[in-house]
């Protein structure tokens, strides 16, 4: 069975006041008997008993029952509830499942941290991360340099919209980061803006083709800029033009030199007509220029073996838990790594759940030094389970991470390979997820 659930898109709009909210975890409800009608006998309690199908709730005069797994059995389980005048709620919260796996069924989290195996050494899906970057965390300082056309000129009332677009930029890695790291913009001084000689087409820029390379007009005004100014201090150095339909670039640029980098202590974006009023795409480049992630979406057709799950992929979309592993972004007890060959259990919170949450929030499980299957927890109106393959040895640009299946409901079992995972419980906290070998 697989049921497919869509992917929320993020707005610009919505990013204003987004970041998570701590709500207080209520105090755990204490069981309390059925009232039983005088003159009726008490019915012998059902806990323990076998039952059918998980998740299914059964009430009688001794209380409410749901089937649960107790390992290799599904027995009735007592459902703890709390009663007011009016109502009366069940709360089990699924991370105090007894049948999920401890330590025993877990690897150290280095040998989930596969190993970047292609042949390019700018992007990458897999450890170590590339040489050239900074820390994914802390301040992340970028500098805007305007640069101007001889038909596309920058001028100061192209500024308060670019400040918007960076801020709405901030924001979304504030959020995506759990408050680990911030982006510090800097436009640079009017006196400093740079004018390149030419029209667009003059240099190239109009009816450009998919995947043109434009690094030379960032190496050009980088250059211009420096004669009479500094870029010491800055992380990354953001080359922006004027708002134009007429071109639509977005570039970025390794630090130091590479064909496609820029010569520089520092990595680079390039910005080009009507990517400019787009946070979207900034956040996009800036994934590449600052934590090096590689593009998901397939060059030459834009398919998207990973659907919507992931800003590489989709531009606006969330990081997935694995991008966020990979920026150091992920506290060690949030990220499980699972023994391949343990059949085992697993709660993962919502991958959005506040930083105060100290639950789960990525499932790994190592199919080779290269290559790995990942489980994370998303909210999409109702959460949803995810399950995914990264594997190094395919190409950035062609499919280095694909979806290999969703989930909304408990009963649904996703196989990839030799493994099945199937969704035992889901709440709009979180799930449980069982790992299972199918050749162990």
């Amino acid at each position: 069975m697989r049921v497919v659930c869509q992917a929320i898109y993020v707005g610009a709009a919505a990013l204003t006041g987004i970041l998570p909210v701590a709500v207080s975890e209520p105090e755990a409800p204490q069981p309390i008997p059925a009232a039983v009608p005088p003159g009726v006998a008490q019915a012998a309690s059902i806990g323990g008993t076998s039952c059918k199908q998980i998740g299914q709730v059964r009430k009688t005069s001794s209380g409410s029952f749901r089937c649960v797994a107790i390992g290799t059995q599904k027995s009735w389980k007592l459902m703890r509830t709390t009663s007011t005048t009016s109502t009366t709620t069940t709360a089990v919260p699924l991370y105090t499942d007894p049948t999920i796996s401890g330590a025993e069924a877990l690897l150290s989290l280095s040998a989930c941290q596969i190993q970047d195996v292609s042949s390019d050494n700018a992007m990458s899906s897999g450890f170590p991360r590339p040489n050239w970057l900074r820390s994914g965390r802390g301040q992340v300082n970028v500098l805007v340099i305007p640069v101007s056309f001889a038909d596309l000129p920058f001028t100061s009332r192209e500024v308060p919209v670019l400040r918007q677009v960076y801020d709405q930029m901030s924001q979304y890695f504030s959020k995506m980061s759990y408050g680990r790291a911030t982006v510090r913009t800097t436009l640079a001084p009017e006196s400093t803006w740079v004018t390149l000689d030419g029209t667009l087409e003059q240099n190239q820029l109009i009816n450009s083709p998919p995947q043109f390379d434009a690094s030379g007009i960032f190496r050009k005004a980088v250059e211009i800029y420096l004669r009479g100014a500094s870029a010491d201090g800055y992380d990354v150095v953001s080359v922006v033009s004027a708002y134009s339909l007429q071109i639509y670039i977005g570039q970025a640029l390794a630090a130091r030199a590479s064909k496609y980098g820029t010569s520089q202590n520092f990595s680079g974006v390039l910005m080009l007509g009507g990517t400019v009023n787009s946070w979207e795409v900034i956040a996009h480049e800036l994934g590449h220029a600052w934590l090096g992630f590689e593009d998901l979406y397939l060059f030459g057709g834009g398919a998207r073996p990973f659907r919507d799950w992931d800003l590489m992929s989709r531009e606006g979309a969330d990081l997935s838990g694995w991008s966020r592993f990979l920026a150091g972004w992920m506290d060690p007890a949030w990220v499980r790594c699972a023994k391949p060959g343990v059949r085992s259990r697993h709660f993962l919170s919502l991958l959005n759940s506040d930083s105060r949450v100290d639950q789960p929030r990525v499932l790994v499980i190592a199919l080779s030094s290269y290559a790995s299957l990942v489980v994370e927890v998303r909210d999409t109106g109702s959460p949803c389970v995810l399950v995914y393959q990264v594997d190094t040895s395919i190409h950035h640009g062609q499919g280095p991470i694909r979806t290999v299946g969703e989930a909304r409901q408990a009963g649904v079992d996703i196989s990839s390979g030799t493994f099945r995972l199937s969704v035992v419980g889901i709440q709009r906290d979180g799930a449980i997820v069982e790992v299972v070998s199918t050749d162990s």
